[in-house]
């Protein structure tokens, strides 16, 4: 994390123009790190014992879901996510826009909401309590209307392995045994008719077969991937949009994987860090 924070200030040191830093930040929200690191250095300072710390972390947790649940309501960010921003990630057909959280970027927000899942939850489970409560609850409900599929992908691979350690036994229950049996298929049956109502519906592009099969998601890995070997030892510079060429889609923009864009925004050596 030091080394991160220190290729950062580097970067901010060689700039020819400090606006050109200011232009990066209003950029695909990156102003993200700058949170990022105001958030490490208030937990640096914190002496807190685990039990606090939960208790601590379970507050900011809560803002955060307000912030989150504010903006997805009523479409008004604070001047964080531009008007492009609030378009890309609109429902097709509609005004709604997918949740961002406080990210700006619903793909960042789905990855906020399963780890704090999985840190919430882990208190549960030590505590032996149950699975719903008001955190697991809004946690799961906000991560499906971030339509990350990676994150949703990940929230129910945990609660499927969640479940099947914890084994809870209901002999005596035969409802509760026949879901429990076939849960797998009443949630694939579930997802496969929530998809259907939205794709038909409200034309909501990223469930439909056309969307999946034809994405320049790996096109736009290959350019983050080639400026991470171009400006392999501290980054891309600040004033350096990441653009590229495809064949398929013309000019595309650097997006869409975290860990690439670590690397090519601050170095190799820092996204092999995060992986």
């Amino acid at each position: 994390i030091l080394l991160f924070y220190l290729i950062f200030f580097i970067k901010i040191i060689i700039l020819h123009d400090f606006q050109e830093f200011n232009n990066w930040l209003l950029k695909n929200n990156n102003i993200n790190y700058i949170y990022v690191v105001i958030f490490y250095l208030s937990m640096r300072s914190l002496d807190m014992n685990v039990y606090l710390s939960k208790k601590f972390f379970k507050i900011i947790n809560y803002v955060v879901l307000v912030i989150s649940a504010y903006g997805f309501l009523t479409g008004q960010y604070f001047g964080t996510v531009n008007e492009q921003a609030v378009l890309d990630y609109a429902w097709v057909g509609t005004d709604k826009v997918r949740m961002m959280g406080v990210f700006g970027n619903p793909n960042h927000a789905g990855l906020y909401f399963v780890l704090v899942l999985f840190i919430l939850d882990y208190f549960t489970i030590k505590e032996k309590k149950k699975f719903l409560n008001v955190n697991n609850i809004l946690l799961c409900i906000f991560n499906v209307l971030t339509f990350s599929r990676t994150s949703i992908v990940i929230m129910i691979t945990y609660l499927g392995i969640r479940n099947a350690i914890m084994n809870e036994e209901e002999k005596d229950n035969k409802v509760l045994n026949i879901l429990k049996k076939y849960k797998g298929v009443i949630i694939i049956i579930t997802m496969v008719v929530i998809a259907s109502v939205l794709i038909s519906k409200y034309k909501v592009y990223f469930f439909s077969a056309e969307y999946l099969f034809a994405n320049p998601r790996f096109s736009k890995w290959s350019i983050g991937i080639n400026y991470m070997l171009k400006y392999f030892i501290i980054g891309t510079p600040f004033n350096i949009d990441m653009l590229g060429f495809s064949q398929s889609y013309g000019v595309l923009a650097f997006s869409d994987n975290f860990f690439i864009e670590i690397g090519a925004q601050f170095g190799i050596k820092i996204g092999r860090a995060h992986v």
